[in-house]
């Protein structure tokens, strides 16, 4: 691995490994993919590895996906490593990445209380210890970059993703997201995560509440309002790393847009870290929003706005960018800027020095395990008592009745970035919505959940298995999670699908 042979800053050995580097490899550096993509017969194949991975990868997208255990999850990355320092001509690393919101989303791993329930704690210490433990669980398994904290803020309650964000005000989102990238990163990030601020800009606010819709609102609020989380996160904090939104701001798609991603984010703001896409973006910037001939220019253009990185896998990116640069539609210049973020985060991380997870399965899983009594804390420390009609204290001896549709449900006690909401979500996804019992559908193609009140008159679509995390839309049954629905076409009120 010559690349580790290099002194000096990260960005310094960087570009001195910039400098060696093909195009394909640089087209790579800025791609990603999912582990499943390597999986035949059962484990990693090396036909496919060498395939899908011969010139180099950015990044690994949630390997803890589909996992079994922590120790599975430090095997895949072990082994994707390996063939990548020593099977690679440049011998790079990959930068494995996972959800980590409230917890290392991962089978093993300990659970906190959702961001809602952090900001009620109005206890950033709290918050800071939580994701100094969550740093040590990822570095443990071989992860060096979480895609957390959620800055989005939420003033809008038919919004379905409101338990994800800090809640409405903008001093209080800040503080919670300060501290959280303070103890993900650390002191020394060679021995911390990369935190990456989501979703860069307004994802909360969109257009009658729906996931993924139009975001309204004046240069001011834009930037008192919504920015200034990230702004916190990034000056106060150092945070290296900022998701976009899947949200159009002025008519434009974020993921598409120069004057938020480079104007506003890097000029005003002072970001110098790495852009990362919400996963699908780019090829949703063609096949939903409309822009560009084809996704391979849809990819140029994001590239060109100031997203560096494609998550998960390669649509827009990858080969299609070296395709652009070889046909003179994309200035290589471009690529290489991005190609060096990408490659300072990873020296910056240590990752040239030790690409490798723990191998230890004893110490796996008991990091893993750590954080029991602080999520307990935590939780008490959440709840917050609205009114009380002399209730309360409860008398010595009373019995209470639990009632309700989920009274006997413990997944609705788990938030959606969380290991068992997320194997709910794939069995709902493997066998349907319907088997599932979830939902069902009339003869009219109208959704309408069990217990429900009808609505909305749209037409459903079967999920994906995309994005940053489905939305939950929650009725008079909290917990039952519904379809994706997408509208006929882009103009109409249900024209964004719900994620």
């Amino acid at each position: 691995m010559n690349a580790q042979l290099s002194v000096g800053t990260p960005e310094q050995r960087a570009r001195e490994l910039l400098a060696r580097m093909t195009l394909a490899e640089k087209a790579q550096q800025v791609s990603a993919i999912m582990p499943t993509a390597l999986v035949a017969g059962g484990g990693l194949s090396a036909k496919l590895l060498q395939e899908q991975l011969g010139e180099g990868i950015g990044h690994i997208s949630n390997p803890p996906m589909g996992a079994g255990s922590p120790e599975q999850i430090a095997s895949v990355i072990n082994d994707i490593q390996h063939f990548l320092v020593e099977k690679t001509r440049l011998g790079i690393p990959a930068m494995a990445h996972a959800e980590a919101l409230n917890g290392l989303m991962g089978p093993g791993y300990t659970s906190f209380p959702t961001a809602i329930g952090l900001a009620a704690t109005w206890d950033p210490d709290g918050v800071q210890e939580m994701a100094t433990t969550i740093r040590k669980q990822m570095r443990t398994t071989g992860l060096h970059q979480a895609l957390s904290p959620v800055f989005d803020i939420a003033r809008d309650a038919r919004w379905g993703r409101v338990h994800e964000t800090y809640g409405e005000d903008v001093y209080l989102a800040s503080a919670m997201g300060v501290a959280f990238v303070k103890g993900l990163q650390g002191d020394d990030l060679r021995e911390g995560v990369i935190a990456t601020g989501k979703h860069f800009l307004g994802h909360g606010v969109t257009e009658a509440g729906q996931n993924m819709a139009v975001t309204h609102f004046g240069p001011r609020e834009l930037y008192d309002v919504h920015a200034t989380p990230f702004e916190a996160a990034i000056r106060v904090a150092g945070m290296r790393s900022v998701m976009n939104s899947y949200s159009e701001v002025d008519g434009v798609p974020v993921a598409a847009n120069h004057a938020l991603l480079t104007d506003l984010l890097r000029g005003r703001m002072g970001f110098e870290g790495t852009v990362v896409s919400d996963y699908s973006s780019v090829e949703w910037l063609h096949t939903r929003q409309r822009i560009g001939e084809s996704i391979a220019d849809a990819g140029v253009r994001a590239l060109c706005a100031g997203l560096d990185v494609e998550l998960p896998s390669i649509s827009g990116y990858g080969h299609n960018l070296v395709q652009a640069v070889q046909e003179g539609r994309l200035d290589e210049e471009v690529l290489d800027r991005a190609v060096l973020r990408v490659l300072t985060d990873k020296f910056a991380v240590g990752l040239f020095e030790n690409p490798y997870p723990e191998r230890d399965s004893a110490v796996i899983n008991s990091v893993a395990g750590e954080g029991n009594e602080l999520s307990r804390r935590l939780a008490q420390e959440s709840i917050t008592l609205l009114k009380n009609d002399s209730t309360l204290p409860l008398r010595p001896g009373i019995r209470v009745a639990v009632v309700g549709p989920n009274a006997e449900v413990a997944i609705v006690n788990f938030a959606a970035y969380t290991q068992p909401a997320q194997v709910d979500m794939m069995k709902g996804m493997a066998t349907g919505p319907v088997a599932h019992g979830r939902a069902q559908l009339d003869d009219g193609q109208r959704l309408r959940a069990h217990g429900g009140d009808g609505r909305p008159d749209r037409q459903a679509r079967e999920p994906r298995q995309r994005g940053d995390r489905p939305d939950r839309v929650r009725g008079d049954k909290p917990g039952r999670r519904h379809r994706r629905v997408r509208g006929r076409d882009r103009g109409d009120r249900s024209g964004h699908p719900s994620r």
